[in-house]
């Protein structure tokens, strides 16, 4: 077995033998007989942390996943603006956008292809001088399935922390699938 095949319990990122604990998360992991495992102090830590991150979401939010109880929140990203916020989850199944009080778009690991990070050229964005950065999220033909909505460039490092996480969120999907 090569070190590259193994992945957080938690997160689904590439992780060590010589170590045990997850450069990305922070979880505590054992291996044994070739699979990681989270210690079990560690999920009660993680068990609150996703509590503290669906509570904190809008009810309407929080009342679609009761839908999906075997699923748990990976990441959450938001952003608020024209129109209300809109809430970006990463679950353990599939990416769900939220926008205002309603789904936007759920889009399951079994069709999802990946991501794509660009600049995006807008009339706006040329006119204020402000680059945005878009993301694109691919289904399994290539194609453009949805963009999320762009930050500035500023938030390069944001959208790059969103992209390690839905691509580790898969990366552990595939694992148990």
């Amino acid at each position: 077995m090569s070190v590259e095949s193994l992945l957080c319990p938690n997160c689904g990122a590439p992780i060590s033998l010589e170590e045990n604990k997850c450069k990305y998360c922070g979880t505590n992991y054992i291996v044994q007989s070739g699979k990681a495992r989270i210690i079990q102090i560690d999920m009660k830590k993680i068990e609150h942390k996703e509590e503290l991150m669906r509570n904190n979401l809008p009810n309407v939010v929080r009342q679609t996943l009761a839908s999906y109880p075997k699923e748990w929140i990976v990441f959450t990203y938001e952003w608020t603006g024209l129109g209300g916020g809109q809430h970006f989850l990463v679950t353990n199944e599939k990416l769900v956008l939220f926008q205002g009080n309603m789904i936007h778009w759920i889009m399951p690991f079994e069709v999802f292809g990946g991501t794509s990070l660009g600049l995006e050229h807008s009339v706006l964005a040329a006119f204020f001088g402000v680059p945005k950065i878009s993301m694109k999220i691919m289904d399994l033909k290539n194609n453009v399935w949805r963009k999320l909505p762009s930050v500035s460039t500023s938030g390069i490092n944001s959208f790059k922390l969103l992209e390690l996480k839905i691509n580790n969120a898969y990366n552990l999907w595939l694992t148990k699938k």
